[in-house]
């Protein structure tokens, strides 16, 4: 005779207790597990959807751009070396494997002065020159500061201005490290100050090395950019 299974939710018509419900958990629990487990994997799922659809984005990105003015043999670059009392600039033409100097200076902002007055000065004085010279491209030095936190916001402030200015004008924007502007132009990331100048003078064709400094930097960041994304 087939023995019949009692139902586990009421035993003797007595509500079952938390200890009796523990020992039958699955019973009691299993559509609330079952339902956690699928909305954690519909979460993850969507996650990573949403990850691999965003990395395909900007690989796709990346070979659009690949094709654009800014990483074309042939291109015209403003490399800026950012600062808030001096900003250098340089425009470079690159152009059948060889540089050419198009243009090159600083913006200077007058020392105790509101920093939003200096800011302004910057960005009026780099969309002239932009507006002026036509660049494809900017190519700007990355902030690293291990020390002064006073100069690194300094020089920060300045960096977003001359990016807003580049992001403005539509122009596509690179960053490089001195590291990477170093090892770029000298063959080795620890090189001098001087090395760098004057390997800029020698890319350039340029009897001397540009002055002042921040020049000199902001035409090594250009002449970076083109060595680096040569087709």
């Amino acid at each position: 005779m087939a023995k019949l299974r009692e139902n586990p939710r009421f035993c003797n018509n007595e509500v079952v207790g938390t200890k009796k419900k523990l020992e039958n958990f699955w019973f009691y629990y299993k559509w609330w597990v079952l339902g956690g487990v699928s909305l954690l994997a519909v979460g993850y799922g969507t996650w990573q959807w949403r990850w691999e659809i965003s990395r395909a984005a900007r690989k796709v990105a990346s070979v659009f751009a690949s094709r654009g003015k800014g990483y074309n043999e042939d291109m015209r670059i403003i490399g800026i070396d950012p600062g808030t009392g001096i900003l250098g600039f340089g425009v470079v033409d690159f152009s059948g494997g060889k540089f050419k100097m198009v243009t090159a200076g600083v913006i200077r902002t007058p020392a105790h002065t509101p920093l939003d007055e200096r800011l302004e000065e910057i960005f009026d004085g780099l969309t002239e020159i932009i507006a002026e010279t036509k660049p494809d491209v900017m190519s700007i030095e990355k902030l690293f500061f291990a020390r002064n936190v006073t100069t690194a916001m300094s020089v920060s402030h300045a960096r977003g201005v001359a990016m807003l200015t580049g992001r403005k004008a539509k122009l596509p924007i690179a960053e490089y490290t001195p590291l990477q502007i170093k090892q770029t132009l000298t063959g080795y990331g620890k090189a001098e100050k001087k090395q760098v100048q004057e390997m800029v003078r020698l890319n350039l064709g340029l009897k001397e090395v540009p002055k002042p400094d921040d020049c000199a930097d902001a035409l090594a960041a250009a002449i970076t950019h083109a060595a680096m994304n040569r087709v």
